[in-house]
């Protein structure tokens, strides 16, 4: 797997309000608008607009693949709120990241992910960023702080060091990094562009946690910093978290500890094999690495980054066979049975298989009746040529859907699965 252009659609979670027109103030005083105004113009000349009129230029980086942006553009660029505060605050622009000067725009910049929001002055240096899709509230507040110099990463940079002993700056700068990085929103995977920006954020972290006593890491404080910013397995932090698991358990809640250990353990994967590249042997040699230490907390994690291991080598045999030894003790949520039974009815079709696979999602299917997990279960009944019951299932997929208000592109792929089971000839 390449770690360089991985360009990811971050998951818009957020609900909006619909806006309504109104007149707004400023330059735009005279035009009724309930959605941000866009330049049409060149990258240079909004440049040269934002000197003239002493404004930071606000520029959207879109991907027409990307259903979070589509959803920004529908739903928050045309906020009322919204676009009273950006457009007389800001000369806004908005540029497809595959068009010519979105291209070029995103490499000046190093735009991996979507949404992507750059604020630049009018020389084009960046003061502030952020990445992924949100509510119009949240929205506006964002653009408050970009307004904002001592919220700008400059800011940050030029305190750091009269300021690299005081905790809680140090909290503040993270914070501001890993808004503006993609790798905190995929899972610390690698990117190549934002390698020294993660350096400098371990760099901080580490700074941050050499202010900690042993006795301090424990502490309510402490935990929720660990939780929100440890992802490398061999920092301090996180020894003293495995090592100590029982007590954090017992202070916190057990789960709560538990996904942190896991998530850690899985996610530093892409760390380990991110200059030795992502083989199958160097995935082996950091699953070791996982076992040496001797842990039974990281047993979750050696059973997902095996199986993992297995999806990505092909090893369909050792796949289902790891699945039938210890799924039912590591296949715990509606998720991870909804996951493991797609591989195995995508790559996997023998009859003992596909009925492990419809047991799960069985269960998966009472716990969370989604359309997404019944879909699934549908697609295991499919290959296992059971027409009527597939029919029931991929039905209650598609009002599901419905229900939640899901566009009917978003469904197809079921519309498409009734299809086929429509054609399915039974004994």
């Amino acid at each position: 797997m390449s770690a360089n252009n991985y360009l990811v659609c971050i998951m818009f979670m957020a609900s909006y309000c619909t806006a309504q027109t109104k007149e707004i103030s400023s330059s735009f005083k005279s035009v009724k608008t309930n959605e941000i105004i866009f330049e049409k113009s060149s990258f240079e000349e909004i440049k040269a607009k934002a000197k003239r009129e002493k404004k930071l230029v606000f520029i959207n980086i879109y991907n027409k693949a990307c259903i979070p942006c589509r959803e920004m553009e529908k739903n928050v660029f045309t906020n009322t709120r919204v676009a009273d505060y950006y457009n007389p605050s800001f000369i806004n622009a908005s540029y497809d990241y595959d068009g010519k000067e979105g291209q070029e725009i995103s490499e000046i910049y190093q735009v991996q992910c979507f949404p992507n929001y750059l604020f630049m002055n009018g020389d084009g240096k960046i003061v502030f960023r952020r990445v992924g899709a949100m509510g119009p509230e949240d929205f506006v507040k964002l653009a408050e702080t970009a307004a904002d110099p001592k919220q700008w990463l400059s800011y940050y940079e030029e305190e750091y060091p009269k300021k690299k002993s005081d905790p809680e700056f140090l909290l503040k700068y993270l914070r501001v990094l890993d808004k503006a990085s993609c790798m905190n929103l995929v899972n610390f995977f690698p990117i190549e562009s934002e390698m020294e920006q993660f350096k400098k954020r371990d760099s901080l972290l580490k700074g941050y946690f050499a202010l900690q006593t042993d006795e301090m890491l424990i502490s309510n404080a402490n935990w929720n910093v660990i939780k929100e910013f440890t992802y490398d397995y061999k920092s301090r932090e996180f020894s003293y978290l495995l090592k100590n698991a029982a007590a954090y358990k017992k202070l916190y809640t057990a789960d709560s500890v538990s996904i942190k250990i896991k998530d850690v353990l899985i996610n530093s994967r892409g760390l380990f094999c991110f200059n030795k590249g992502y083989t199958e042997a160097n995935e082996t040699a950091y699953i070791n690495e996982v076992k040496k230490l001797n842990s039974l907390e990281a047993e979750p994690a050696v059973f997902w980054l095996t199986l993992d291991c297995y999806k990505g080598s092909k090893k369909w045999q050792n796949y289902i066979g790891l699945v039938d030894e210890s799924g039912d003790k590591y296949i715990l949520s509606s998720q991870e049975k909804e996951s493991v039974s797609k591989v195995i009815y995508e790559n996997i079709h023998d009859n003992a298989s596909l009925l492990k696979a419809e047991q799960m999602m069985k269960t998966a299917a009472e716990k969370d009746p989604s359309w997404l997990v019944y879909e699934t279960y549908a697609n295991v009944l499919y290959e296992e040529n059971k027409k009527s019951e597939a029919k029931s299932i991929a039905l209650k997929a598609l009002e599901t859907a419905k229900q939640i208000g899901a566009k009917p592109k978003n469904y197809e792929s079921v519309n498409y699965l009734l299809e086929k089971i429509e054609k399915l000839k039974t004994p």
